[in-house]
């Protein structure tokens, strides 16, 4: 897997938590703690491939 590969699998994952906060701040929509654990795994996970 190249460098590039990595790069657009990681942005991919950043829609994810982008989505949710879009939802939160535009639609109002409550976040619940799963959405919260989930939204952190997906971030640590995107800052572990960017820093490793």
């Amino acid at each position: 897997m190249s460098l590039n590969d990595v790069a657009f699998v990681t942005v991919g994952q950043i829609e994810i938590p982008v989505m949710f906060m879009i939802s939160y701040f535009i639609f109002k929509e409550r976040l619940n703690s799963q959405d919260l654990v989930g939204i952190f795994l997906i971030v640590a996970a995107a800052l572990l491939v960017v820093w490793g």
